[in-house]
């Protein structure tokens, strides 16, 4: 693909590449490249890829993580983790009859006062009735108390 300009007057600009890189807990690995006139522009887009890739581990190929570009300085763009999501094919074929799934959804305020959206997801062995289902989800909540 060839380089795409803009004119802007008398002048034509070039679009040039930038490196998009993960974040240092993913070992700053190479996400992509994306084409851009200045690197400041590409400020606040976001990029869907799988775990495997990150992590060159094909188990780990149900996972799909969410990065956001927060700065780009020199053709490098760095990222921040957004999101962590585990594809719903997945979970259905860890969830058999005779199991019961457990799901909760709630918020809280890490360290760093970054607010966070929790949705844990638990499989039991066997079926369980309503009694320990709560109270499993009590142990969940009270493990995530900062």
């Amino acid at each position: 693909m060839g380089k795409q300009t803009q004119t802007t007057g008398l002048k034509k600009k070039k679009k040039s590449w930038v490196m998009i890189l993960s974040p240092k807990e993913f070992n700053s690995v190479e996400l992509g490249k994306t084409m851009s006139f200045e690197p400041d522009n590409i400020i606040g887009r976001t990029i869907k890829i799988n775990y495997s890739v990150i992590s060159g581990d094909p188990k780990k190929q149900n996972v799909e993580l969410t990065f956001k570009i927060i700065k780009s300085k020199d053709n490098v763009a760095d990222t921040e983790l957004v999101e962590y999501k585990i594809w719903s094919a997945y979970i259905k074929r860890l969830v058999k009859k005779a199991k019961t799934k457990l799901e909760d959804s709630f918020r809280i305020i890490t360290n760093d006062k970054t607010h966070v959206v929790v949705k844990p997801f638990v499989v039991t062995k066997s079926i369980v009735n309503k009694n320990v289902q709560t109270l499993i989800r009590m142990k969940i909540r009270e493990s995530f108390k900062i």
